[in-house]
């Protein structure tokens, strides 16, 4: 019977790599064929911000006027380090900087993945698992903070797997992976003590019957409240958290996506339920009560919020491995070939090549400034040739991220942290005409003394406006129509 201990160290470092360039290539390949990372305007904003953040050397503590609407107000960049990343990126390596950087990530969290689930429950389950994360990732990768701390999430998670499994308390080193996190995606700081007393609860527990249990309790209580001393320490300190629970708490959930449901859409979602049912079924598969309510309350989060669909692709094979080590049998042709046998390094070449080969390729391919809903690219250049940028603009949620990154100041945009359910709700009635029709709209437009508008031609107030006497029509392309005030 083949054990763990005989997999070679040489065997794991040639697996992990592997695992690591082909989801990198895989990744990078789909970027450039179908620029597979630009799904909404936000990583715009979020280059704008750290580009700010890298000019000034400070985090902005209130809206630099990136808004006509919140100029001013107080903001919380709690993704400031994602931000600085982006902009570095962009800096040194152009376009192709925003599409690698995601692909690192990723491709990085599934490597660290890999090489934990290879040595405690074998070839079989580890490819299955990694087949799925990666499948779940690619309806959720872009270039936005909640993927750029994906590795760093997964290292502090799989410091208490481990550490539950050796009966003792996570190093003090994981502690880095924490710091890293929450300035890389600090509205999750919350989450990563959510997971850390968690595994404390379930450490007091199972620990008490031990021999040592007392000692090792001791060191959970200590490492604990250090892990709450680190997630307070990001610029903003306990601003970090107040945020957090704005968030959680704000009723503007239903203008981002991320928060709505995922349902039972997604497949790879689906199947690790049907995995988990009948490995219990069919393999007699035994999860210890405290992990499967770990599973399940994640599960039904996943189910309940798209956002959470990242997390779920990392942790939930992490929350089973130890389980399916004990169902998996050991003993196959593959498994006795891949541990007695050292595989050459030189099978490493060939991925390095093609690594540099489909980077070239995605350099060629990829074009983030593109006209689309979510970047009115001609409609931007048009207005600043004719003197409308610095004039107080009307444009939709969905311009706003594009809008900041070229300098024009966005009459709303994504950063639901600096706007209330009340003003989406109303731009949204008043710009779909839903309300009171152009009239309300008009008078919207005259209360909030726009200057020009910039909508999309599907927008029924775009119609509208063609027949308004007070405005004119001046641009239009397939994706944004402007309209200038008319003079008296």
């Amino acid at each position: 019977m083949i054990k763990r201990n005989e997999l070679t160290k040489h065997s794991l470092t040639c697996f992990w790599m592997m695992i690591f360039l082909l989801s990198y290539v895989l990744l990078l390949y789909l970027g450039g064929q179908q620029n597979l990372f630009v799904r909404d305007g936000d990583v715009y904003f979020h280059i704008a911000t750290g580009q700010w953040i890298l000019s000034h050397h400070a985090v902005p503590t209130s809206d630099p006027f990136f808004s006509e609407t919140v100029a001013g107000h107080p903001w919380i960049v709690y993704y400031w380090l994602s931000d600085v990343l982006l902009a570095l990126s962009l800096k040194a390596f152009g376009w192709l900087g925003i599409l690698i950087l995601p692909a690192l990530a990723v491709s990085t969290s599934l490597a660290i993945l890999a090489s934990y689930l290879r040595k405690r429950v074998g070839f079989w389950f580890t490819l299955i698992a990694i087949i799925l994360s990666l499948d779940i990732l690619l309806w959720r990768i872009m270039p936005r903070p909640h993927i750029v701390e994906l590795p760093f999430a997964t290292l502090w998670f799989i410091g208490f797997i481990r550490a539950r499994a050796e009966n003792s308390a996570p190093s003090y080193w994981y502690l880095l992976p924490l710091l890293l996190w929450v300035n890389l995606h600090g509205v999750e700081s919350a989450i990563a003590i959510v997971i850390a007393g968690t595994f404390f609860l379930e450490a007091s527990i199972y620990s008490r019957k031990t021999d040592n249990g007392l000692v090792v309790l001791k060191q959970w209580k200590i490492f604990f409240l250090l892990s709450c001393i680190v997630s307070l320490m990001t610029p903003y300190t306990y601003k970090t958290w107040a945020i957090t629970s704005f968030l959680v708490n704000s009723n503007t959930h239903a203008y981002v996506t991320e928060w709505f449901p995922t349902g039972c859409r997604l497949l790879p979602l689906n199947c690790w339920i049907v995995l988990v049912i009948t490995a219990g079924f069919g393999l007699g598969l035994r999860v210890p009560w405290f992990r499967l309510m770990m599973f399940l309350g994640l599960t039904l989060l996943t189910f309940a919020h798209w956002y959470v669909l990242t997390l779920f692709s990392i942790f939930a094979p992490l929350l089973l491995a130890d389980s399916f080590h004990q169902v998996l049998p050991w003993r196959n042709a593959l498994e006795q070939k891949y541990a007695k046998t050292k595989p050459a390094r030189i099978i490493l070449i060939p991925f390095i090549i093609m690594i540099a080969i489909i980077t070239v390729y995605a350099s060629q391919r990829i074009h983030f400034e593109k006209n689309n809903v979510f970047t009115p690219v001609s409609a931007v250049d048009f207005a600043e040739k004719n003197g409308l940028v610095g004039k107080r603009l009307l444009n939709i949620f969905e311009q706003g991220g594009y809008l900041i990154y070229r300098g024009v100041p966005a009459f709303i945009d994504p950063r639901i942290e600096l706007f209330d359910l009340h003003f989406y709700e109303d731009n949204q009635n008043k710009v779909s005409l839903l309300r009171e029709g152009l009239t309300g709209f008009e008078r919207y437009l005259n209360q909030n003394k726009i200057v020009w508008i910039m909508l999309p031609p599907s927008m029924p107030s775009t119609v509208a406006l063609l027949h308004s006497k007070q405005w004119k029509y001046v641009y239009a392309d397939p994706y944004a129509v402007v309209f200038v005030r008319k003079k008296p």
